[in-house]
């Protein structure tokens, strides 16, 4: 191996001129031969006279990151406060259910269905069309008072389920929900939230006192397979008879939607022949 030599009249120029030499080595033992790392062997503490200045952005830095923090943790808070207060607002509104009886669609197609919702006066929102219908399906809602065609339009494109708590209180407070399908049998269902029973035995309770079932005859309350606490019983109509089952579950069971109150209910009345 070569040994590489020492330049030295480049180190005499380098040292007169005030620069360092551009190679310049400690000698090793032997043949090999190092780079001069005195450099990084100098102390890196910061000089006594330049640590107020330090301190005095550390410090600043600190003040500006607590006034950062304060802001974003207000406008949150602020944010959350406004949120509640618009869901209370909307579960306050003046609206009225306008439940309709089922008893009183018994034995009905789903073009004659249609024809009863339509006379009751109410804004209904269709989600079937007319092919639907003729074939002998239905599915309408009925919406609160205060909500346009189209805002119910842009809500249901969403899905109930992606909704805020706002727009979900806004849409629910005062609606339901029509369903029918006579492809196995006569089989109508009602659904709709009860923001005001509390818990599920007087949603029930409520439920089949509007329908104007015969609570007396009817069953106890029990628990399904899937969570719902229920009752049912029959009713004659038209010369034929027909079961009615009305059952209850706590509204975020159904859309988890955080910000609605917990003790929403979501209520399902059906009716099927017997």
């Amino acid at each position: 191996m070569d040994i590489p030599k020492l330049d030295v009249s480049r180190i005499a120029e380098s040292l007169s001129s005030g620069k360092p030499a551009p190679t310049a080595y400690d000698q090793g033992d032997g043949p090999v031969r190092h780079m001069d790392g005195s450099v990084l062997s100098r102390p890196i503490d910061l000089p006594r006279k330049k640590l107020p200045i330090a301190l005095g952005f550390a410090a600043l830095a600190a003040v500006i990151g607590i006034v950062l923090a304060m802001n974003v943790l207000g406008s949150t808070t602020h944010a959350a406060q406004r949120a509640a207060a618009t869901v209370e607002q909307n579960l306050a509104r003046d609206v009225s259910l306008d439940l309709p009886a089922l008893s009183g669609y018994a034995g009905m197609d789903a073009a004659g269905m249609k024809a009863a919702v339509d006379g009751l006066g109410l804004t209904i929102y269709a989600l079937s069309d007319e092919d639907a219908i003729a074939s002998g399906t239905l599915d309408v809602v009925k919406l609160p008072s205060d909500v346009s065609l189209e805002e119910a339009a842009l809500f249901y494109a969403q899905g109930v389920g992606n909704l805020n708590a706002s727009d979900a209180a806004l849409l629910l407070n005062g609606s339901w929900r029509l369903q029918f399908d006579s492809s196995d049998g006569f089989n109508l269902s009602l659904r709709y939230a009860d923001f005001d029973s509390g818990n599920l035995d007087a949603a029930v309770e409520a439920a089949i006192q509007a329908q104007g079932f015969d609570s007396a005859s009817a069953t106890q309350l029990e628990v399904d397979e899937v969570g719902n606490s229920f009752r049912s019983g029959t009713f004659d109509a038209n010369g034929a008879t027909y079961n009615w089952r009305v059952s209850a579950i706590a509204l975020s069971e159904v859309y988890d939607i955080a910000g609605l109150p917990d003790t929403a209910i979501y209520l399902g009345v059906r009716v099927t022949a017997a």
